[in-house]
């Protein structure tokens, strides 16, 4: 039950973002909105990873934050760097949906029941996230096929979650979440201030 409501949470924001871009005038305050809850979940992230990784988890975040910037100022490359800041933010999305999965199984077998309904909620900005940023950046075909890896990831978690458990230390764990939310946050605000002027009516193809 657990992991069937965590994988359709994935799509719950996706398919309500389309639905409601339709409406033109509404199209800025969408984004706005959406930016806000994608802000929201990267501070839920540092929240939640702040116990297990300590001060280092702030380096980390502002590493992803500020990171590409660094690179992009250095290599006079903006569009290469954001690709590579979206990958990385795409491949910490998925280990993130992983442990994730892990934590569904805990709330199927009776233990930390209200931690799996936690995880299925996050899954509603987390999917609506990868939507946004990916599909007005790279095509819908793209946010789809991430959209199906994050379910996979999630189902695999459920699946192997003492593999999971045993692919880092939980504070390691917690500093790349952090860089992966510093990632989120630089890329949402990179796409909130270049906007997407040319994806008006018919979208998202550069």
């Amino acid at each position: 039950m657990f992991l069937a409501a965590g994988i359709t949470a994935l799509f719950i924001g996706p398919v309500a973002y389309q639905f409601l871009h339709g409406l033109v005038r509404i199209r800025r305050a969408l984004d706005l909105a959406v930016t806000g809850v994608i802000t929201a979940l990267a501070l839920l992230i540092l929240w939640d990873t702040g116990g297990t990784g300590g001060w280092p988890v702030v380096v980390f975040a502002l590493a992803g934050l500020a990171g590409p910037l660094a690179a992009e100022a250095l290599l006079h490359r903006e569009r290469g760097v954001h690709a590579v800041t979206l990958v990385v933010g795409v491949a910490g999305l998925l280990l993130h949906s992983a442990a994730d999965g892990a934590a569904l199984l805990g709330g199927q077998l009776g233990h930390h029941e209200a931690l799996s309904l936690a995880v299925v909620l996050h899954n509603v900005p987390a999917g609506l996230a990868i939507w946004w940023l990916v599909q007005t950046n790279v095509g819908t075909r793209a946010a789809m096929l991430v959209l199906g890896l994050l379910a996979a990831a999630t189902a695999a978690g459920y699946f192997a979650a003492a593999a999971v458990a045993s692919v880092a230390s939980e504070a390691e764990f917690a500093w790349l979440q952090a860089f992966v939310a510093g990632s989120l946050l630089h890329l949402t605000y990179h796409r909130l201030r270049h906007g997407h002027a040319g994806h008006g009516d018919s979208g998202h193809h550069h």
